[in-house]
C-alpha cells in the first residue's frame, strides 16, 4: 500500500526538523570546540590537543552522517510528493557548511598550537 501524501509530507517535515536538530547540535560543538581552541589551545600538550580534536572530529562525522541520512530521505520523500525541485540544490547546504567548518576549525587548531 502506498502512503497517502499525508503521510508524506508528514516524513518530509520530520526530515527537515532532523536536519536542523542536527545542524543545532552541529553548531553548538563547533562553538564549543573553538571557545576551548581559543581559550587554552596554546596551553594544551599535544596529547590532550589530539584527544580532543579526535572526539570533536568523531562527534563531528556522526553529526555528518546523521545529516546525510536525512537528507537522503528528504530527497526520498521529495521525489515520491513531487516536490523535489524545491529543496534540490538546498538540501546540500549542511553537510558542505559542516564539513568545511570542521576543517577550518582543526586547521585553527593547528595555528593556536604553533
Amino acid at each position: 500500500m502506498d502512503p497517502t501524501s499525508h503521510e508524506l509530507a508528514e516524513v518530509f517535515y520530520w526530515n527537515r526538523e532532523a536536519m536542523a536538530t542536527d545542524m543545532g547540535m552541529y553548531m553548538t560543538l563547533l562553538f564549543g570546540y573553538l571557545v576551548l581552541v581559543y581559550f587554552v589551545g596554546n596551553k594544551l600538550d599535544k596529547a590532550e590537543a589530539i584527544l580532543i580534536s579526535v572526539l570533536y572530529s568523531a562527534f563531528s562525522f556522526f553529526l555528518l552522517l546523521g545529516l546525510l541520512s536525512a537528507v537522503g530521505n528528504l530527497i526520498e520523500t521529495g521525489q515520491k510528493m513531487g516536490r523535489l525541485a524545491e529543496y534540490s540544490d538546498a538540501v546540500y547546504v549542511g553537510p558542505v557548511t559542516i564539513f568545511l567548518s570542521w576543517v577550518l576549525s582543526i586547521w585553527y587548531m593547528i595555528r593556536v598550537r604553533r
